[in-house]
């Protein structure tokens, strides 16, 4: 069996570095939003009216949740001047609870069948949760948006008054991921203004880096380096240096990898990149004889 990468890659294979754009800020604001806002209609519901009379009632029951098969809702019993009543917690949880056990109901002495149960303090701190990560996803995006154009700024004042030197790309450390792809950085050993060589690190990058790395294994690979003259602290890795991979070097480095398997003689069929077509030569009409 044969595969084709032409397909499945319409141009080539490109690094880039990670920004924080528009559209990750909107983003993580209406992420940041729906947490804040369904966290805060959890947390008003589970509100007492401080008006409430408060009583123990016995543990009778569960539901489980309607969006959680793995989740319940206990079901209390409480009694008021000698009437027995039932509450639904309004708070699922993954542990089952314990018929017969105690827990504190609230109920409105003007209508004692609307009640709630009282949620523990750990419950309630549970329940915090959702809108304090809500709230942080508002605070961050706008300081994440702001300093990644910040440093894209930055960059652009590097490559036009800063100091080029060249280096040699001689590591590449995975720092995590992000959209589901591999973020990496590079490190370039290169000379300063001084003659020192130093060791510089790029910003955080993703694409098909690995396989670069791979197709570049044991050759030189040479990367541009903005120093600021005033802060040698301040520099910029060029990435617009790392080639780019193609259908064919892709299938190159998938077959070797391949021939290196035990038993790579049995794989039954080699991946193969669309050929590219060859130029066609042209051909002329041909000519009338001249009377």
């Amino acid at each position: 069996m044969q595969f084709s990468l032409g397909g499945m890659l319409g141009k080539s294979l490109t690094t880039k570095r990670n920004t924080f754009g528009i559209g990750s800020l909107i983003g993580l604001l209406i992420l940041g939003a729906m947490f804040l806002g369904i966290g805060g209609i959890i947390v008003a519901s589970s509100q007492i009216d401080s008006t409430w009379t408060r009583v123990d009632g016995t543990v009778v029951g569960s539901d489980r949740s309607s969006t959680n098969d793995s989740a319940y809702t206990p079901i209390v019993s409480y009694t008021v001047n000698g009437a027995t009543y039932q509450v639904k917690s309004s708070i699922s949880t993954s542990s089952y609870p314990t018929v017969g056990s105690t827990m504190q109901v609230a109920y409105s002495p003007s209508s004692p069948a609307n009640a709630k149960i009282v949620a523990g303090k750990s419950t309630m701190v549970l329940l915090l949760i959702f809108p304090a990560i809500g709230l942080i996803m508002l605070i961050l995006a706008p300081v994440l948006f702001v300093r990644s154009r910040k440093r894209g700024q930055a960059i652009e004042q590097l490559i036009q008054t800063g100091q080029k030197v060249t280096g040699v790309m001689t590591d590449i450390k995975q720092t995590g991921s992000k959209n589901g792809s591999s973020t990496y950085k590079l490190v370039v050993s290169a000379a300063d203004a001084s003659g020192t060589v130093r060791q510089y690190t790029s910003d955080s990058l993703t694409g098909m880096i690995g396989l670069v790395m791979a197709s570049f294994q044991g050759k030189a690979m040479p990367i541009d380096v903005y120093l600021d003259p005033g802060n040698p602290d301040h520099y910029y890795v060029d990435i617009s240096d790392i080639p780019s991979l193609d259908a064919q070097s892709i299938t190159r480095l998938v077959n070797s990898a391949r021939s290196s398997m035990p038993g790579a003689e049995n794989t039954p069929g080699v991946l193969q990149a669309a050929p590219t077509p060859a130029p066609q030569a042209r051909q002329d009409p041909p000519q009338s004889p001249i009377s």
